[in-house]
């Protein structure tokens, strides 16, 4: 992303810091649902994890991935390396569940759904 694109702004807030609020709000979110222990996969360990590398072993440089494996689908995000520490969550060697082809948007309607 550009300088220009990060600033881009809304009314309200700059690009920034709208990348800032989804950070701190789906670190919270998904720390808070790892604490409360749920199980959505009953038998495949945690349902909520954090990974360097994709269930195919690849990753962007310099990026992690979170996971949730909701009942509605996946739910996922990419971060920066600092941000890992943010995510009190089980680390896995690489996601245990294959991309399901989601997309932002399908993000937005599972959450939505939970």
């Amino acid at each position: 992303m550009s300088d220009n694109e990060r600033e881009a702004r809304d009314e309200y807030h700059t690009m920034s810091e709208l990348y800032e609020h989804r950070l701190a709000l789906s670190s919270a979110l998904f720390n808070y649902l790892s604490d409360l222990h749920l199980s959505f996969t009953a038998g495949d360990g945690p349902y909520i994890i954090k990974s360097k590398k994709h269930h195919d072993g690849s990753m962007f440089d310099g990026y992690f991935v979170v996971v949730m494996n909701s009942p509605v689908g996946l739910i996922s995000y990419h971060y920066k390396l600092e941000h890992w520490e943010l995510f009190k969550i089980p680390e896995v060697e690489s996601v245990p569940w294959p991309y399901d082809g989601h997309t932002s948007q399908d993000v937005v309607k599972r959450l939505l759904a939970l």
